[in-house]
């Protein structure tokens, strides 16, 4: 998805997207190539007031038309639908890139031993002197309304600035609600393995590490990212905006220090619950080995009267009675010693 939001452009932020202009237009060749095999996505294009006019598909023609009509880089717009693109902030002339990543669930994955269902996408933030521009693959976790609304009561240069650290914040809380989902499907992991050892539960726990593994990778790029001097630059230098900066950075590393233990804890679990069945498979392995023993015991002794040749004590009375009773005993005293020997 592409959401564009139109806002008072300034003479000066003119000029210089006048500049840019000719500059954006060499890049259109090199963004189609790269576009053609772009995930598919829309994009939202407002050109009048403060609101968000309608929804095209994302496909070469329009992205260039968007390198047209706003100037954007053509590499801002591909780089921001590859799916590999790290954490970063970059200007080119009058725009600026701001590159983070969101949490992404899956919906389509039911079950987390099916793959995984958490895990973290890129989402661009493009600033141009007319416009803010937000890029991702997926459907966007945040409304165009939160940025109108929070819009209000600011001239379009303060909020130009402001509204990374809107969607910031809006990406800090996501976070803490992925964590705490993450941990609610580890704990329920754990109680189902706890009472059984199928393979499910082994992959639940080993695609729900992988989802730590992609918030704690994202989340410590973000933070380098937001902790930059470029990024700062960005800031409106007074007290509310200084304020919720630094609200932002104490949540991020809030979340990134939860999201680090449980991806600490949740290896140790895996090793615990690796080193459990192992040593239940040896246990199991050792009693059959012991309940075999045992009984080839009277089963050699049947195999022996068994057989048709004269034998000792065959034609005796009882012989019957005291050949069973032979092998009861012999079982008995093998079962016994291996009783002691904890093999039971």
């Amino acid at each position: 998805m592409i959401h564009i939001y139109h806002r008072t452009q300034d003479q000066k932020h003119q000029q210089q997207n006048e500049q840019q202009q000719s500059k954006q237009q060499q890049q259109q060749t090199h963004a189609e190539t790269q576009l053609n095999s772009a995930p598919a996505a829309t994009f939202t294009h407002a050109l009048e007031g403060q609101s968000w006019q309608k929804s095209l598909a994302a496909t070469a023609e329009h992205i260039q038309k968007l390198v047209t009509d706003l100037g954007i880089p053509a590499d801002f717009l591909t780089d921001a639908l590859d799916l590999d693109e790290r954490p970063r902030i970059e200007q080119q002339g009058a725009c600026t890139l701001l590159m983070i990543h969101v949490p992404y669930n899956k919906a389509e994955v039911v079950h987390h031993y099916d793959e995984v269902k958490y895990r973290t996408i890129p989402f661009a933030i493009i600033l141009t002197p007319q416009h803010i521009v937000t890029v991702c693959t997926q459907d966007q976790l945040f409304h165009p309304e939160m940025l109108s609304q929070s819009s209000n009561g600011q001239n379009a240069a303060l909020f130009n600035l402001s509204a990374p650290l809107l969607i910031l914040q809006k990406t800090a809380e996501h976070y803490q609600k992925l964590v705490q989902e993450l941990e609610a499907a580890i704990v329920a992991a754990e109680d189902e393995l706890s009472r059984s050892y199928r393979n499910q539960e082994l992959y639940a726990l080993l695609y729900l590490n992988e989802s730590l593994l992609y918030v704690t990778t994202s989340l410590k790029q973000l933070l380098q990212v937001i902790g930059s001097d470029d990024f700062k630059d960005l800031l409106v230098i007074n007290a509310e905006e200084q304020e919720r900066y630094a609200q932002t950075v104490i949540e991020l590393e809030q979340v990134y220090a939860v999201a680090e233990i449980n991806q600490l804890n949740l290896n140790n679990v895996m090793d615990a619950y690796g080193n459990i069945i192992q040593n239940n498979v040896s246990h199991v392995v050792k009693l059959l080995t012991a309940v075999t023993i045992v009984l080839s015991i009277p089963t050699l002794i049947a195999s022996v009267y068994g057989m048709n040749v004269p034998l000792p004590y065959q034609e005796a009375d009882h012989a019957f009675s005291v050949i069973i009773i032979a092998m009861l005993l012999s079982s008995g005293v093998v079962a016994y010693y291996f009783h002691k020997k904890r093999y039971f």
